[in-house]
């Protein structure tokens, strides 16, 4: 008990806690739109790392699973990197995301070299589609990045949607999975604390944050674009698939 009748705090029993994330290395620049650019690589990068691994159903679509391997390899590195560190010591900093890319890298060209998918044949009676869709992604993610330009305020709590509003809470988990070092995560608000708060959707954008060394103020402005740029892609190609 303390001098006011209280019982004193239990100590954190968050494994970040007293461990230092060293800052990760800009794989691009920081400067705003050429790093739009370098997610825009990495996010193309994870895709053909994970593409052959869709050889199963991609066969089947229009696209041969393209639009899928998009979204397939950004979640697939935060779910490895994700389940590597709770139940190993595999560490999170920007080496460890590296690692994790490389072993899914490696694992795709082992499946393609033992497949042969995708084949020449189906790329190229493919080839007009892609482009489209890539079309679609790329123009979509480049018109949302323009409107954060003129409207980055992600502190603002005097409004609602694109000016403020939530945005606030959203940066703070997104900095808290930026520096950790390990998982689970720790909670942001509560000091020493496990964050019981659902977070999986900033582990995802947080891991493509560090492996490109973007700190969170920009990714925060780069995630929400890529979000809708994903949105509308997959959209377009549920519908061609469909018709």
């Amino acid at each position: 008990m303390d001098s006011n009748g209280d019982s004193p705090r239990p100590p954190g029993r968050n494994p970040n806690i007293g461990k230092y994330s060293p800052r990760p290395i800009p794989l691009f620049t920081t400067f705003g739109p050429l790093a739009a650019l370098g997610w825009w690589l990495a996010v193309n990068a994870l895709a053909l790392a994970v593409w052959p691994w869709l050889a199963a159903f991609g066969r089947r679509l229009p696209d041969l699973g393209w639009a899928a391997a998009k979204g397939v390899g950004v979640v697939a590195l935060a779910w490895a990197c994700w389940f590597a560190g709770s139940v190993s010591p595999w560490p999170f900093p920007q080496a460890g995301i590296l690692g994790v890319f490389a072993l899914m890298a490696a694992a795709g060209f082992l499946i393609w070299r033992k497949t042969g998918w995708p084949l020449a044949g189906e790329l190229k009676k493919a080839l007009p589609l892609l482009k489209l869709e890539e079309a679609v992604f790329t123009g979509l993610y480049l018109a949302f990045v323009a409107v954060r330009a003129f409207m980055p305020d992600i502190h603002s709590i005097g409004g609602q949607g694109y000016r403020g509003g939530g945005e606030p809470l959203g940066i703070t988990y997104l900095s808290a999975v930026f520096r950790c070092v390990t998982f689970p995560v720790y909670d942001p608000w509560l000091s020493g604390e496990t964050s019981n708060y659902y977070h999986w959707g900033y582990v995802v954008l947080g891991t493509l944050s560090k492996l490109t060394g973007t700190d969170p103020g920009l990714a925060y402005n780069l995630a929400l674009p890529l979000l809708f740029s994903f949105t509308g892609l997959f959209v377009f190609a549920a519908v061609r698939a469909l018709t």
